[in-house]
């Protein structure tokens, strides 16, 4: 039986964190990749909609296969944007109520029933399960659990949110579409369960011994939305310092100018994309021959003396060119805030750079897989976004534009987290 109701898919991610280079709609779960296992989940409903981005055209031809009257949405912005973004996009033109399901939850079928056939708004949650979720306060309602507000730090009592979402995209109270589902639909709690699909009631997962919600992938959802994070914190950076932008103590600027000077020759000419407050050169002007430093931030590139061995060049790392061959180019610290299609950028004109010199790439790494960081920062009394690559993943990557690459551990007593360490990439 036909159930009129939307649903929009949101598979539009790289899939980062997996380190596989293929979205988390193609991952195979028992022989069958996800996104044909959600399409059958969905067999009854009328209006289904599946947002993509990368590699699109292997993903709708697995759409296509299992639901041909499907409707597939482009964000050809996926590389900059969050899963926001995708849902608004799949959600354009629509003026009923809309369930939202990411690409990585394969929901249990009392569940996505509450849900699609919920008669006002309506948010899921389950018990703390996953690595980095984003908490639910919630309240004891009349008709079930009440979700009353989102948080990144937990509290006695607090839930996770599942991912699930049944929501109004004509509602004047939802917030800007660019960074994640739940910051955007803040404005809309409180919102309660779906209703009682049957015997549990309440939201979904308050009562299943399962949880309610059967996560088929890592628990964090959608890529973090760094570009507009990476404008904004830069500029509080130049805003709050007169002088230095670093927030490495001496120690790592000593490391990272000694691994420069290693690899330099008296009067090369040096690239230094994302230069900040140039650092890392200065101590080593005298050496060498030229330096064209660059970066997005103009009041950082004003902080540098003024000298004519010096050009400075406002530009996003990603989007400079390079007029004439260097002997050395490198991108310190920087690789954190990029998403992962600007990095790959980045190094190609890195690449472009110094076709025939020396390329490094140096920056904090996860140990064991990708990291995404999106928390509240003590050091900087603001809240933090930053992406670190899993080491091995970077230097593969890199092998993919240069023809060789040295990666070079930074000393232990540098590296503040278990989880974390410093590399440099030192490629030729």
């Amino acid at each position: 039986m036909s159930v009129p109701a939307t649903v929009v898919v949101n598979a539009a991610g790289l899939g980062s964190r997996l380190g596989l280079d293929r979205p988390k709609a193609l991952l195979e779960i028992d022989g069958r990749p996800l996104i044909a296992w959600q399409l059958a989940m969905l067999r009854d409903v009328e209006d289904v909609r599946v947002v993509l981005g990368y590699q699109a055209a292997e993903v709708a031809d697995v759409v296509f296969a299992e639901r041909p009257d499907a409707m597939v949405v482009l964000n050809h912005d996926f590389g900059s944007t969050g899963t926001a973004a995708s849902l608004m996009r799949g959600a354009a033109g629509l003026s009923t109520r809309v369930l939202s399901l990411d690409c990585d939850l394969v929901v249990h079928p009392e569940d996505l029933a509450a849900f699609i056939h919920a008669d006002a708004a309506a948010l899921g949650v389950l018990e703390v399960q996953s690595n980095e979720p984003v908490f639910v306060r919630v309240s004891d309602g009349p008709d079930g659990l009440v979700a009353r507000d989102f948080d990144r730090e937990y509290q006695p009592g607090d839930y996770e949110w599942s991912g699930l979402i049944t929501f109004d995209p004509t509602s004047p109270h939802l917030g800007p579409t660019r960074g994640h589902v739940f910051q955007m639909v803040a404005g809309l709690l409180p919102i309660r369960g779906p209703g009682d699909p049957g015997p549990r009631g309440g939201l979904p997962g308050r009562d299943r011994a399962d949880g309610g919600v059967d996560q088929a992938v890592d628990g964090r959802r959608g890529l973090l939305v760094i570009d507009d994070f990476a404008q904004e914190f830069w500029k509080e950076r130049a805003r709050s310092t007169d002088a230095s932008i670093r927030w490495t103590d001496a120690q790592m600027l000593e490391l990272d100018v000694a691994l420069l000077e290693s690899v330099a020759s008296d009067g090369d000419t040096l690239l230094d994309l994302g230069c900040g407050t140039g650092d890392l050169f200065l101590p080593l002007l005298d050496r060498l021959g030229h330096v064209t430093a660059v970066d997005m931030i103009p009041d950082f590139l004003d902080r540098i003396p003024a000298d004519p061995r010096i050009t400075t060049v406002v530009s996003p790392v990603d989007e400079f060119r390079p007029a004439a061959p260097f002997d050395l180019a490198v991108m310190f610290g920087v690789v954190t805030h990029l998403t992962p299609e600007k990095e790959m950028t980045a190094y190609r004109v890195l690449r472009e750079a110094a076709p025939h010199g020396i390329v490094i790439v140096k920056n904090q790494c996860g140990r064991e897989a990708d990291l995404e960081i999106d928390r509240w920062s003590e050091a900087f009394q603001s809240q933090y976004m930053a992406r670190y690559p899993h080491v091995d993943r970077q230097a593969e990557s890199l092998r993919g534009v240069f023809g060789s690459v040295d990666v070079v551990p930074y000393p232990e007593e540098v590296n503040r987290w278990d989880d974390s360490m410093h590399a440099a990439f030192v490629c030729r």
